[in-house]
């Protein structure tokens, strides 16, 4: 690596880092808020989006928020960091908070379709011909069955479509803020993000805007409305051309609406769209996501859950931020992962993401408070209460100096995918969903499949954006934006665009067919297309020499001013993938970007499950042989310290009268039955915990205006919890006794006027659901103690120490939050290439061998030559826990599901008569926690 590359790696790469979803969800406190940034800026995070969320308490863009804005900008101009507004309150954007619903001209319109007799109150009403169908006016004699298809309107979702309500969104949002902070835009206050905006996604979109582009084609729109329900071959034509003007007015007036007024604002547009992660998923939001990146200074996507390797996301991005020339990529990521990700599952999350050309990261979600929804709210969190906080700089500062690397080169690739898009309009019916469109999803992602094994990169080309830029240079190849191509391949699809047809019969490079072109803008033709090179010849002009044996492992390549690397990325969490490079050790070295130390590689290179390798092209490569050897020594360890242990109480009684109380019920099937009954008054909650031994105990409860906390008929007195700022916690250790022990509270429940409906009207959507926030609530409570939790749930004082396990939640400790120590010895005769293994399951570790600290944070391996002495070595290990087992999902079906949602820990809508849900268990499940065994591993 050059020098001056490894100096700029070594300084603050401010532009570089991170900007997470800062959760506002609750009362606000300015101090609070100050000092919260100053975490962030402590932790290496390079600034904030500003997210007003489910929960938020204050009035959304009302005086106190404004004052609360005015003082983060203030502390992020001090700090050097960037704030950015997110444009909404909640998601999807475009809808102020609800305000824009008032206007019912605003709300957004869709279709519904049914079988019967003539509906005159129909939208457009079709009887069946011979021929198709035939729309009618009224009912004709002999015909028994007409189709009929109506009109809905939305109360819950703004049409995004329709200009006037993007004008009146940006007058009602980017101005308000304009007129206060214009003379921060372009500053500190960076630009905005928009989220998901869309049209009906949960039927058949429509707009009354899209009347008008079928009018200039002198067709009636209506006409052509049943092809949107019925699945066939003769609809082609009008669902191509529909969903094509629905996508072009979803570019047009929301996106580039925003775009233009950043411009003339002196400020930037970020965000992604809904659902980019297939074919089909592209159609709930807008039709197709690659044309809207073209308006957005910073383009960006959403990566859900924790899932690795899907490769739509951030090629289809990638491929147009590279043809436009954009520099920065951002994405959205870790929601859903859970609150037990690991920070080694995050890197390898993020990693693949990079390697594929993101370059900026917005982490999901940084949580202002985890009271009340903000526990549930698509966790993981990424604030101190998070338990890894102190490893957090680390993971910043490492995904810093990839973001230098990667945004300083280029996927210069001479190969390109028409992406069929086009393909899944012209067969997509929204009823039947993704079954519509399942065969092109299937013979297209095994195309990407073949070619990621045999190391082919390429880039996509959508083709409207080939439309508006490109073109067939002097060579015959084909250009779009700053990309050329020589090799194009087409997809199993059945239907071109026309521009798209006329551009490849001039392509004068290879061009890959593979299936057979039958239709233009979805009308049968004569195609006349001719392949001139196989796909197995295009594998076979792969410019690395590159193989992945077994399909697990992915290689990106880029080239630029911080220098020529290659990527390549372990797809599996948990198995082993192996790779076949050819003259590659020659010519590249591994470079860690943590130390920024380089070392030959293989020819052979056996990736551990999420590992990866960053190579860069250098002189003084040469292929190593390497070999390793590994020692069990978890016999020389045992566990010397654990942390207070918790118990969670998520069963109750309820009473509203305080006198007879109902039967014990989970917490949330409680707070959900008295949501549904819309109930307003007295409730007495009563939550029983028994102990085996008289103990000193700590309990644990959120903010809320109680009218009376007692224990034992002893009122407790809180204080606060510096956990977060919405905990309070009192010491109950004088007011417990050996047996059953009782906790009973009282407040006055009530909500104000929506929660209900936002809840339990089939006609709410999301949208309303990802703005609310409850008036009162109730929630879990706790215990915190030196003790241990018994099968019965009954608590005994701890009387020893776990073994060396990573099942703690068998020993005792199936809520545990917190730390755990390891000590021991080990033995060390010398060499340089000397690591430790912790076999397990932790947040982070943090490892001191004779006094000198190294942390484990991006991988359960560390090479500690540096910390041995030869003989013994005093080996100290403190491992931190996730919040998992405190916070849950502990009664959802999945013992561990991989996509975590609120429905996973509250199964709101769910409840039949407050006691039963479908996907509710009454028993506890509990994740691992700490280490099975401990390995050195030496390298020979």
């Amino acid at each position: 690596m050059k020098q001056e590359v490894k100096e700029l790696l070594a300084g603050g790469l401010n532009e570089y880092r991170s900007i997470p979803f800062w959760s506002w969800n609750n009362y606000l406190d300015e101090k609070e808020l100050c000092r919260q940034i100053e975490d962030m800026k402590a932790a290496g995070i390079g600034g904030f989006v500003l997210h007003a969320r489910t929960g938020l308490k204050e009035e959304y863009l009302g005086e106190k928020w404004f004052s609360c804005v005015s003082a983060c900008l203030a502390k992020a101009r001090e700090l050097h960091m960037e704030a950015w507004i997110y444009d909404e309150n909640g998601w999807p954007s475009g809808f102020v908070g609800g305000r824009l619903l008032e206007n019912y001209q605003f709300r957004a319109r869709f279709l519904e379709y049914a079988q019967g007799g003539f509906d005159e109150s129909a939208y457009a009403v079709f009887k069946e011909t011979e021929n198709g169908y035939c729309r009618v006016e009224k009912k004709e004699p002999g015909v028994e069955r007409y189709h009929n298809v109506y009109l809905r309107v939305s109360p819950a979702n703004t049409d995004v479509l329709n200009p006037e309500v993007v004008d009146a969104f940006i007058a009602e949002t980017h101005e308000k803020y304009y007129e206060r902070y214009r003379e921060s835009f372009g500053r500190e206050l960076a630009g905005f993000f928009t989220d998901e905006p869309q049209y009906y996604r949960w039927a058949t979109p429509y707009t009354h805007c899209a009347e008008a582009a079928f009018a200039q084609d002198g067709e009636d729109i209506r006409d052509g409305l049943i092809w949107l329900f019925v699945h066939d071959s003769r609809g082609y034509a009008f669902r191509e051309k529909y969903f094509s003007v629905l996508n072009r007015l979803y570019v047009e007036n929301f996106y580039k609406k925003l775009y233009d007024w950043c411009n003339r604002h002196n400020c930037k547009l970020t965000g992604h769209s809904v659902e980019e992660a297939s074919l089909a998923f592209q159609m709930y939001g807008g039709a197709a996501v690659m044309p809207t990146y073209e308006y957005e200074h910073i383009p960006g996507i959403d990566w859900l859950g924790r899932d690795c390797g899907n490769e739509l996301s951030p090629r289809q991005i990638c491929s147009v931020a590279s043809q436009l020339g954009t520099k920065f990529i951002l994405s959205e990521m870790f929601g859903c992962a859970g609150f037990d990700v690991t920070p080694k599952e995050l890197k390898s999350i993020a990693e693949y993401q990079y390697f594929n050309g993101i370059n900026k990261m917005c982490q999901h979600l940084y949580p202002y408070s985890l009271a009340g929804r903000g526990k549930t709210d698509h966790p993981p969190i990424f604030s101190p209460q998070g338990n890894w906080f102190e490893g957090f700089k680390t993971f910043n500062d490492y995904f810093a100096k990839l973001s230098y690397v990667v945004a300083n080169t280029q996927d210069r690739y001479d190969v390109a995918i028409i992406h069929p898009i086009r393909d899944i309009w012209a067969e997509y019916v929204r009823a039947e969903d993704g079954e519509s469109v399942k065969e092109i999803e299937a013979e297209f992602n095994d195309l990407l499949l073949t070619l990621r094994k045999r190391g082919i990169l390429f880039h996509f080309i959508d083709e409207s954006i080939l439309e508006k830029h490109g073109s067939i240079d002097g060579n015959g190849n084909l250009q779009v934006g700053k990309c050329v191509y020589d090799k194009i391949i087409v997809p199993k699809m059945r239907t071109l665009a026309a521009n798209t047809y006329n551009v490849l019969r001039r392509f004068g490079g290879k061009l890959c067919l593979c299936g057979k072109i039958s239709y233009i803008d979805g009308v049968r033709q004569d195609v006349r297309l001719q392949a001139n090179i196989t796909l197995d010849e295009l594998l076979d002009c792969g410019q690395i020499g590159y193989f992945s044996e077994d399909g697990r492992c992915v290689l990106t390549a880029r080239s630029g001013e911080a220098g020529e690397y290659l990527f390549i990325k372990n797809l599996s969490r948990t198995e082993c993938g192996r790779v076949r490079l050819e003259n590659i050790p020659s010519q590249y070295r591994a470079i860690d970007l943590e130390t920024l130390e380089e070392s030959d590689i293989p020819e052979q290179l056996c990736l551990r499950g999420a590992e990866s390798v960053i190579l860069i092209k250098s002189e003084g490569a040469h292929p190593a042989k390497v070999s390793e050897t590994a020692e069990d020594i978890t016999k020389n360890f045992k566990v010397t310290h654990i942390t207070d242990n918790y118990l969670l109480m998520d069963y109750a009684q309820l009473s509203k009268d305080g006198e007879v109380y109902g039967e014990r019920r989970p917490v949330t099937a409680l707070f959900d039955a008295l949501l549904r009954e819309d109930y307003s008054g007295d409730i007495y909650v009563r939550q029983t915990f028994r102990l085996n031994d008289a103990m000193p105990l700590t309990l644990i409860m959120e903010k809320a205006e109680f009218k009376s906390v007692c224990v034992n008929g002893n009122t407790v007195s809180f204080v606060p919890d510096p956990f977060d700022v919405n905990f309070v916690k009192a010491d109950i250790g004088g007011f417990v006794r050996k047996g059953e022990n009782e906790l009973l509270y009282s407040l006055r429940f009530w909500q104000h006027d929506g929660v209900r409906f936002a809840l339990f009207d089939p006609l709410a959507t999301e949208s309303l659901r990802n703005c609310l926030y409850y008036d009162t609530s109730i929630e879990n409570s706790y215990l915190r103690g030196d003790f241990i939790v018994e099968k019965d749930m009954s608590l005994s004082r701890r009387k020893g120490l776990p073994c060396v396990t990573s099942k703690l939640y068998e020993a005792g400790y199936p809520f545990f939050k917190g730390e755990l120590t390891v000590e021991g010895n080990i033995p060390y005769a010398g060499g340089k290439n000397v690591s430790l293994q912790l076999d397990g399951r932790f947040m982070t570790a943090a490892l001191t061998v004779n006094g000198k600290r190294a942390d484990f944070v991006l991988d359960d391996r560390k090479n500690i030559a540096n910390l041995l002495k030869k003989g013994e070595n005093e080996v100290k290990i403190v491992l931190r826990s996730s919040l998992r087992n405190l916070f849950g999902p502990h009664h959802y079906l999945t013992p561990e599901p991989l996509g975590v949602s609120p429905y996973c820990f509250e199964f709101r809508g769910e409840w039949k008569d407050g006691k039963n849900a479908a996907d509710y268990t009454d028993e506890y499940h509990s994740v691992p926690f700490g280490v099975d065994g401990l390995k050195l591993i030496k390298q020979l």
